[in-house]
């Protein structure tokens, strides 16, 4: 993953208002990376019931 959770941990709503526009595309398409590869680890994991 290419944010960690110390990262994570210290975005909330009003970080990202603060942020400039220029940086939140590339933010986006770190946590949209992020997601995708959180999902596919999901999949790949046995299933527990």
């Amino acid at each position: 993953m290419t944010l960690s959770d110390r990262d994570l941990s210290q975005m909330d709503t009003d970080y990202l208002d603060k942020l400039p526009e220029g940086d939140l595309r590339p933010l986006s398409k770190q946590l949209f990376a992020d997601l995708q590869e959180a999902r596919e680890r999901l999949k790949q994991s046995p299933k527990t019931s």
